[in-house]
């Protein structure tokens, strides 16, 4: 099998965005090169060692990021990203921490799933994760 993808989304965020992107890339490459959801962990699995193999497995990471990523907040009213078991932290970190990745950094881009622009400030992003790495 040839290369694999994993999205990654906010399921309170964007999640349509995230399934019309997935029925786009199954168009073009076989389903089960493309890892899209939790839900497709199985139960009883430790779900941090299971993202972290998935992401080993995939050639690239897509982060589908809408208007709320950034600042999404728990029940206490945290900043998700802060939380460093947040999934979308978890799955983002092990493909940076991939040894296998030539680079990995957010960048601008359209969306064009649904043809809105969408940019988070630079600030609103880890620093470690930021290619200028402000």
């Amino acid at each position: 099998m040839r290369g694999r993808i994993f999205i990654s989304y906010r399921r309170g965020d964007d999640p349509g965005s995230a399934g019309r992107l997935f029925d786009a890339l199954r168009q073009s490459f076989d389903p089960d090169q493309l890892f899209l959801d939790v839900d497709n962990i199985e139960p009883g699995l430790d779900f941090v060692e299971a993202i972290q193999d998935r992401v080993a497995q995939s050639q690239i990471l897509l982060a589908v990021i809408g208007r709320h990523w950034c600042d999404a907040r728990d029940a206490d009213g945290s900043r998700r990203l802060d939380n460093p078991s947040d999934n979308v932290r978890v799955e983002i970190e092990s493909a940076l921490n991939q040894k296998a990745r030539d680079s990995f950094a957010f960048r601008r881009y359209e969306d064009t799933v649904s043809g809105e622009f969408a940019r988070e400030p630079s600030s609103s992003i880890p620093a470690q994760w930021r290619s200028d790495k402000a």
